[in-house]
């Protein structure tokens, strides 16, 4: 089984944060994937950081796919509190 596969899988049903590379962040339930590897979340909020005051805007949206393209990391929970600990990049 190929890594990415594989560290997907060890997500399925967890809390995970997607970083997208147009400075959004998404904070969701992982769901699964489609067949281009877009990410699916449930339960999930996007925060946008805007530069001037660098305060996060949030936002709940319930059920999203992030496109693959936009995909800059996926980290879990436990990662997040880690300094040491690099995100997932897949």
């Amino acid at each position: 089984m190929p890594t990415t596969v594989a560290n997907l899988q060890s997500l399925l049903r967890q809390l995970v944060r997607v970083s997208t590379t147009d400075g959004r962040i998404f904070i969701g339930t992982f769901a699964g994937t489609d067949k281009p590897l877009n990410i699916i979340l449930t339960n999930a909020e996007e925060y946008r950081i805007h530069p001037p005051d660098d305060l996060p805007e949030g936002r709940y949206v319930s059920l999203v796919m992030v496109p693959w393209k936009l995909v800059a990391s996926v980290e879990a929970p436990s990662r997040w509190l880690e300094e040491n600990e690099q995100p997932m990049y897949f």
